[in-house]
């Protein structure tokens, strides 16, 4: 049996030229696609907006390793949708985020203007039912005057509830002043519970200098039956500027 050499010599040539032109993909590049993708987490909270910008610099130093060595390494492709995704992510992240802040805001800002319009006209016991949670707060059309005259307990935890020390102090003051918002002061999440702080200015006609700065802190729940905003808590700003003061000492 005989052997033809050319053909020999042939099938070594590919061989050899096949083992030359083999180029790895470059583990940069996998790795900066799956961070891309990871990047989705960034919805979740800001806290995971760092995420994206791992994956954007690993997928350029990718880029850099596989430009430098194109003889031996792939992946470009792969590298640039990392980046790609880990910048869409990110941005429509951000632009969520501050979507949702702002549309909180307005809702408690509006529902903290109807609280402080029950206290502006006395009907504290409405008042105090927007404090309660839900399944505290009684049906919708019961007639609260009615209801705390009879149930005497009742009546003292709603009085116990607004001599407290800080609404002791502003509730007085909204039949003589004014509310102004001053600013948004946080969002914050817990599952699917949204608490929001503002501050106010009560504010006296005729008179520039503020008679009392209020902190006050509205959560906003989604149930079975729909979004439930209820006030959570009140705070003189100026103690809470000075507390915090302190703990940063």
């Amino acid at each position: 049996m005989s052997w033809d050499s050319s053909s020999t010599r042939h099938l070594s040539a590919e061989e050899s030229a096949s083992s030359d032109s083999y180029r790895a993909v470059s583990l940069l590049a996998v790795l900066a696609f799956l961070l891309g993708l990871a990047s989705i987490a960034a919805y979740l909270s800001p806290f995971a907006w760092f995420l994206p910008f791992v994956a954007v610099v690993v997928g350029l130093v990718a880029l850099r390793r596989i430009r430098l060595r194109s003889d031996v390494l792939v992946g470009a492709k792969l590298a640039t949708a990392g980046i790609v995704l880990s910048l869409l992510f990110l941005s429509s992240a951000i632009a969520n985020h501050f979507m949702v802040r702002s549309l909180l805001e307005r809702e408690a800002k509006d529902y903290v203007q109807q609280w402080f319009q029950m206290l502006h006209d006395g009907d504290l016991n409405h008042a105090y039912q927007a404090a309660l949670p839900l399944y505290k707060r009684q049906p919708e059309g019961t007639l609260l005057d009615e209801y705390y005259q009879r149930e005497g307990e009742k009546a003292i935890d709603r009085d116990n509830f607004f001599s407290q020390r800080a609404y002791g102090e502003f509730v007085p003051l909204m039949q003589e002043t004014t509310p102004q918002f001053d600013r948004l002061v946080d969002v914050v999440f817990d599952g699917k519970t949204a608490y929001v702080t503002l501050r106010y200015f009560l504010v006296r006609d005729n008179e520039s200098d503020p008679a009392y700065h209020l902190q006050t802190t509205v959560s906003r729940d989604q149930t079975k039956d729909g979004i439930v905003w209820t006030v959570y808590g009140n705070a003189d700003a100026k103690e809470v500027d000075e507390r915090s003061k302190r703990k940063r000492r």
